[in-house]
């Protein structure tokens, strides 16, 4: 995996506190960037929801978490972490973006104090991924890759990149105990722009304390399986956090 350098200027850092989407689904999401002509994803929390831990704005690329729903006793679904295509991604505009579901993995009983240790889903666990129409299942182990693949953005104009949330669908026992992995990447026909590296989508059960929703445990499967950002990104995005907090948006748990 390379090591990725975004813009660290002060310039840059303003421009994109404008360009964060108001009035969108709330939440733990992905902003799609351009890095060093390559795709990444670099996490972030959008404003009515505290920071939970893991900063408003993720200090590594490509992995955020959020809760599945339980539904019924073999059903749960989650429809964060979504995906925003903002400013930083202007080289995708006049072309399309896709995501390709590269794995479907678990890790059972996590224990913060060891690493994250991932493993197959059981036969009787499914997931689906759904988006506009269309999904992707984990047990279709004779697709063709081609069934793996959602068309994410079709023909960006620059201002149709917001609110892209797909739709994360538990077939089987509550996920309960255990923190669910979906490991993809984002792949795109703009000339010279590289598809990114693994981005891993987190989920975790739902519950009312810490514990039960495992979240110090999500927390942990970010910062382990994320590319740092560089430091002096890191330090340029503490000027974004004002401008996230002032912004309503409907927010989702």
């Amino acid at each position: 995996m390379r090591f990725i350098h975004t813009r660290s200027t002060l310039t840059a850092a303003l421009a994109l506190t404008t360009a964060l989407p108001a009035f969108a689904h709330g939440g733990r999401r992905f902003e799609v960037k351009v890095v060093d002509d390559q795709l990444v994803t670099h996490g972030y929390i959008t404003e009515g929801l505290d920071d939970d831990g893991g900063g408003l704005i993720r200090p590594y690329y490509n992995a955020i978490h959020a809760h599945f729903s339980n539904k019924t006793s073999n059903f749960a679904t989650a429809d964060l972490p979504g995906f925003d295509v903002l400013d930083d991604a202007d080289a995708l505009i006049g072309y399309d973006l896709q995501w390709i579901a590269t794995g479907f993995k678990k890790w059972s009983s996590p224990d913060t104090a060891g690493p994250v240790d991932l493993t197959d889903l059981d036969m009787d666990e499914v997931i689906e991924v759904v988006y506009g129409g269309n999904s992707v299942r984990s047990d279709n182990a004779a697709a063709s890759p081609s069934e793996f693949t959602l068309d994410l953005l079709p023909n960006f104009d620059g201002d149709n990149g917001e609110d892209l949330d797909l739709t994360y669908d538990f077939y089987g026992d509550n996920p309960l105990g255990e923190i669910y992995v979906i490991e993809s990447i984002l792949t795109t026909d703009a000339p010279g722009i590289a598809d990114s590296t693994t981005v891993y989508t987190i989920l975790s059960p739902d519950g009312d304390n810490p514990m039960q929703r495992l979240h110090h445990a999500a927390l942990f499967t970010e910062r382990s399986l994320g590319t740092p950002v560089p430091e002096p990104a890191v330090l340029s995005m503490a000027v974004l956090l004002p401008a996230l907090l002032r912004r309503p948006r409907q927010v989702q748990m």
